[in-house]
């Protein structure tokens, strides 16, 4: 049961990849699998001091050492890689709302070249304020 929910983990993890740095992804992986290798050796052993108990402490560890360089060594020593990846998609969604503004301010100006005209009379305002006919 416990590695079958190790397994849907990493199914997860598989889903939601593209948030991770391909190395930290790897990394995550062979902590899951190790966490597995390690719960498999669990059920195995006999006594105290056995093979199997030993090992599955083995893997435990390798499984703890996967994360500690995943997560603590990768954002210590690389944050600006890790911050960098996460503003791309921010940074492509601002330059499309730059590119969407700037259409419009050109609509605004070409709207205020246009003299205003009254509906009801048909008479032109010029920029004094006075209105004349058309």
């Amino acid at each position: 049961m416990i590695c079958g929910i190790f397994v849907a983990a990493g199914v997860r993890l598989y889903t939601i990849r593209e948030i991770f740095e391909p190395k930290v992804l790897g990394l995550l992986w062979a902590a899951l699998a190790a966490t597995v290798m390690a719960e498999l050796a669990f059920t195995l052993y006999v006594n105290l001091y056995g093979l199997s108990n030993m090992m599955g402490h083995l893997f435990k560890f390798v499984s703890f050492w996967f994360i500690f360089e995943a997560l603590v060594r990768t954002t210590i020593q690389e944050p600006c890689a890790v911050l960098s990846r996460q503003m791309k998609p921010n940074e492509q969604q601002l330059s499309e709302k730059k590119d969407t503004l700037e259409t419009a301010l050109k609509e605004i100006r070409t709207l205020r070249g246009l003299p205003p005209i009254c509906s009801y009379c048909k008479r032109i305002r010029d920029d004094h304020g006075t209105w004349h006919g058309l």
